[in-house]
C-alpha cells in the first residue's frame, strides 16, 4: 500500500459511498493541534495474550476519518497474534490493509470511516493482540504515521511509544519463526491413524497431505522444497513414495516383498538414502530420486536405521546397534569407510541431523526411556547438553537457518510438536492437539541456506563483543563454515556478525563472540539475521586484592561469589562474563 494514500481514499470513498458526506472543494484548515496516536504499556506471560490499545488524540473538531500506521514491535520478546481496526473511527470502516508480519516485528494497519464520526467516540483507533515469547520488556512504538480529516487534509501527526513487559510464567510460548515462509511436514494421528501435515512454523495453515487407513510417515522435503518423501503402506508393504508439496502427483519408488521406510534426500536432490530388511535385517540402501540404481550401503548383522546425509553429500550418518546399544556411525555415501563417532556407554544414540553447513550434528540420547537433545561436531566431540529436562523424543531437524531444532515432546502428557531455540535453550510450542504429532522436518528457503561466514586469513579476531574495544578472545577458524546467528552495528556504525560460539573451543564460556563483517567472506541467508543483543562492555577497571568486593587476578574474582567468573581466552587474554557478574 503506497503512503499517502488515506488523503485521496476519503474524498474517492465519499463520491461511491451514498451515505458519506461529499466534500468537493477542501476548506482551509484553521488552528489545528496535532494528533497524536499513543500505545499502552502492559504486562504479559509468557504464552499469556493481552491486549494493547492504539488510542487517537484528534487534533482538529471534525474528526479524525481514517489513517495509515505501522507499528514497530520487538519481535524476540513478543510476538503478534491479530490486529483489530476501532471503535473509533465508527461501525462502517473500510479497511484497506491489517497486516502483521512477527519475521519483520511489524504491523500495517490502513482504514477510513464511512460515515462521519460518531459525537463522543471512544478513542481506541486500534487494538493489537499481543502474545509473550521471552521474559523481558518489548518495545512497541509507531514507526510510521499519517492522519487525515473528513475532507482528506492530511493533519499534523505523531506516534508514541508503549511497551509489553513480559514475565515468566513457566508455560510454553508458540513459536515466532524469524521467516515468513517457514513450513514444516510432520506425522499426526489426529484423524486416526498415521498421516502426514504440513503446517506453517507459526502454527497456522494445517494442511493433511495424505489420506489413507493405512500408515503414512517418515516425510522429508527435496532440497529444492517442490517434493516430499515419504513411507506408506497403502499398497500392501511399507514402501518408500514421493508427492509433489500439496500432496498430489504420488510416485511410489520401492516395490520390494520386505520393509523400506526412512527416506532421506541427498542435498544435491538425486539420491535418496532409505533403510530396507530385504536382505533380513535393517541395512542401508542408495537409489536414484527416480526409484533406480538401487544400492546396499551397509551390509552387516546390525540394525542400522534413520539415515541422513552431511551437506555436501559425501557422507550418511545413522544409527547402528553393532555393540548392542545404538551408537552413531559416519559411512561414506559409496558405502567404504565405516566409523563410529559417539561412545555412549550404554545410552543409545538416535536420530542424527547435521546442521546446514554441517559443522555441528544434533542427536537424541536416549537412558530408561527418556531422552535429551545434543549436539556434538561431526566428529563426534564437543558433545553439549540442549534440552534442560529428559523426555521422550524422536526425530530432531533443524530449522533453515540451523538456530532451531523441531522435535517431538510429551513433557506437557500430550505427544505435540516442538521448537528448540539453540542459542538460548528456550522452548516452543509448535502444535497443540490431543493425539500425536511427531517427525517434524522443515522446508527449504530457496537454495541460499543458513548464513555462515569463512576466511583464509588466519589472523581474522574474534570479539567477546561488536566494537574494536572489545577483547580478542581467538581468531575465526580459516577455510571452514562458521554459523552466523545475528547481527549487530555499533556505535561506529560497523557491521558484526555474532557467530556460534559453540563451534569455537572455549567459546561456551563468554557471553557471545563477533566479527567484523568487513573481514569476512558471507554465504547464505545473511540477509534475514536476527538483530543480537551484543554484550555488555567489559569495563577496564583496577583489580587488586581479591576479597574486598573487586576485581583479583585472572580465575580469583569474588565479586558475586560464583566460580569461574574470570576466564582466560585461548590466547591467554583475561576476560570475564558480565552474564554471572556486574562490575564491582
Amino acid at each position: 500500500m503506497p503512503r499517502h494514500f488515506v488523503r485521496h481514499l476519503i474524498p474517492l470513498l465519499g463520491l461511491l459511498m451514498a451515505f458519506m458526506p461529499i466534500f468537493s472543494t477542501p476548506t482551509p484548515s484553521i488552528a489545528q493541534v496535532t494528533t497524536t496516536v499513543t500505545l499502552a504499556t502492559v504486562d504479559v506471560g509468557v504464552a499469556e495474550t493481552t491486549w494493547v490499545e492504539g488510542r487517537i488524540a484528534c487534533g482538529v473538531a471534525e474528526g479524525c476519518s481514517g489513517f495509515s500506521i505501522t507499528v514497530r514491535f520487538d519481535r524476540e520478546l513478543v510476538r503478534v497474534q491479530t490486529a483489530e481496526i476501532g471503535p473509533y473511527l465508527g461501525a462502517q470502516v473500510f479497511e484497506a490493509q491489517n497486516m502483521v508480519d512477527n519475521a519483520a516485528g511489524t504491523v500495517q494497519l490502513s482504514a477510513a470511516a464511512l460515515q462521519p464520526i460518531p459525537a463522543g467516540a471512544e478513542n481506541i483507533l486500534f487494538r493489537l493482540e499481543v502474545g509473550g515469547l521471552y521474559p523481558g520488556q518489548a518495545a512497541l512504538e509507531v514507526a510510521e504515521i499519517e492522519v487525515v480529516n473528513p475532507n482528506g487534509e492530511t493533519l499534523p501527526a505523531s506516534g508514541g511509544a508503549g511497551a509489553a513487559n513480559v514475565y515468566e510464567t513457566g508455560k510454553i510460548p508458540f513459536f515466532s519463526p524469524p521467516v515468513n515462509e517457514w513450513e514444516v511436514a510432520f506425522v499426526s494421528e489426529r484423524d486416526g491413524n498415521p498421516e502426514i501435515y504440513s503446517i506453517m512454523a507459526n502454527g497456522s495453515g494445517l494442511r493433511r497431505l495424505t489420506e489413507n487407513d493405512v500408515l503414512d510417515g517418515g516425510p522429508t522435503w527435496s532440497p529444492d522444497g517442490a517434493r516430499i518423501a515419504f513411507h506408506s503402506q497403502r499398497d500392501g508393504g511399507l514402501d518408500i513414495y514421493v508427492m509433489n508439496a500439496d500432496g498430489s502427483g504420488v510416485q511410489r519408488l520401492t516395490d520390494h516383498g520386505a520393509t523400506d521406510y526412512a527416506p532421506a534426500w541427498s542435498p544435491d536432490g538425486g539420491r535418496i538414502a532409505f533403510v530396507s530388511e530385504r536382505n533380513g535385517n535393517a541395512d542401508i540402501f542408495v537409489m536414484n530420486a527416480d526409484g533406480s540404481n538401487v544400492q546396499q550401503i551397509t551390509s552387516d548383522q546390525a540394525q542400522e536405521t534413520q539415515p541422513v546425509w552431511s551437506p555436501d553429500g559425501s557422507k550418511i550418518a545413522y544409527a547402528s546397534n553393532a555393540g548392542g546399544t545404538y551408537e552413531i556411525v559416519v559411512i561414506n555415501a559409496d558405502g567404504t569407510a565405516p566409523q563410529q563417532i559417539t561412545n555412549l556407554f550404554g545410552a543409545n544414540g538416535w536420530h542424527p541431523a547435521y546442521n546446514g553447513i554441517g559443522t555441528l550434528v544434533a542427536l537424541s540420547i536416549e537412558r530408561d526411556n527418556l531422552a535429551d537433545i545434543y549436539t556434538m561436531t561431526p566428529a563426534g566431540q564437543n558433545v553439549t547438553r540442549l534440552t534442560p529436562e529428559s523426555d521422550q523424543l524422536t526425530s530432531t531437524d533443524w530449522s533453515p537457518d540451523s538456530r532451531y531444532l523441531a522435535h517431538m515432546s510429551t513433557q506437557t502428557g500430550i505427544t505435540d510438536l516442538y521448537v528448540l531455540d539453540t542459542a538460548r535453550d528456550y522452548l516452543f510450542r509448535l502444535t497443540e492437539d490431543p493425539d500425536e504429532d511427531y517427525d517434524p522436518d522443515w522446508r527449504p528457503v530457496g537454495e541460499s541456506g543458513p548464513c555462515a561466514i569463512r576466511t583464509s586469513d588466519p589472523f581474522i579476531q574474534l570479539r567477546v563483543g561488536p566494537g574494536l574495544n572489545r577483547t580478542v578472545f581467538t581468531y575465526v577458524p580459516v577455510n571452514q563454515d562458521v554459523l552466523v546467528t545475528g547481527q549487530i552495528t555499533d556505535g561506529d556504525g560497523i557491521l558484526w556478525y555474532e557467530i556460534d560460539k559453540t563451534q569455537i573451543i572455549g567459546g561456551e564460556q563468554v557471553n557471545g563472540l563477533f566479527v567484523r563483517a568487513s573481514e569476512v567472506s558471507a554465504v547464505g541467508a545473511c540477509g534475514s539475521l536476527p538483530p543480537s543483543e551484543g554484550t555488555p562492555i567489559i569495563p577496564d577497571v583496577p583489580r587488586p586484592t581479591p576479597g574486598d568486593g573487586s576485581w583479583g587476578p585472572c580465575g580469583s574474582c569474588d565479586t558475586c561469589g560464583h566460580p569461574g567468573e574470570c576466564v582466560t581466552s585461548p590466547s591467554g587474554e583475561c576476560l570475564w562474563d558480565p552474564a554471572t557478574c556486574g562490575p564491582p
